[in-house]
């Protein structure tokens, strides 16, 4: 009776720690890494730069522009979102999309970078430069696009 209540206890705590949910593992850098949605505010200046004629028509030589939204990355390289922006003027809502890819798919998770590029609403297409911080909760983008000064960061929701 013994030796049948020991197999029992062995087999089922064997069960359970293989049946325990396990977090994803990652020891490189994946677009996986980034699966979630992201809530956003920032602040910035923008200069547009003269042969983007869009941007121009949009806002003028020089403007000060703030938003607030949401940013979703599907885990396989296809990123939404969806935000207010603010140019001075009142407010103009706006959804985006595009894709995203990692930076050097051999960096480990800690040095692990992304690029995205996306279209929004208005027509306009924007680029950036993002890392993760903070065990993961917490991204960190930059625009690269010539003319815009923008960088701000993003908690995972």
């Amino acid at each position: 009776m013994r030796r049948i209540s020991i197999l029992l206890l062995v087999f089922c705590t064997c069960f359970t720690l293989a049946a325990w949910p396990q977090a994803p593992a990652w020891s490189k850098c994946s677009v996986a890494l980034l699966e979630g949605t992201f809530g956003y505010s920032g602040q910035s200046f923008v200069v547009p730069n003269p042969s983007n004629a869009a941007l121009l028509n949009l806002i003028g030589l020089y403007a000060p522009i703030s938003l607030a939204g949401t940013i979703s990355f599907d885990g396989k390289g296809n990123v939404t979102g969806v935000d207010y922006i603010n140019l001075g003027d009142g407010g103009i809502p706006r959804t985006y999309s595009g894709t995203y890819q990692v930076v050097d798919a051999t960096a480990s998770v800690k040095n692990c970078a992304f690029t995205t590029t996306f279209t929004d609403s208005l027509g306009l297409t924007h680029d950036l430069y993002m890392v993760l911080a903070r065990q993961g909760q917490v991204l960190e983008l930059v625009n690269t696009v010539p003319g815009v000064i923008l960088s701000f960061s993003a908690e995972r929701k």
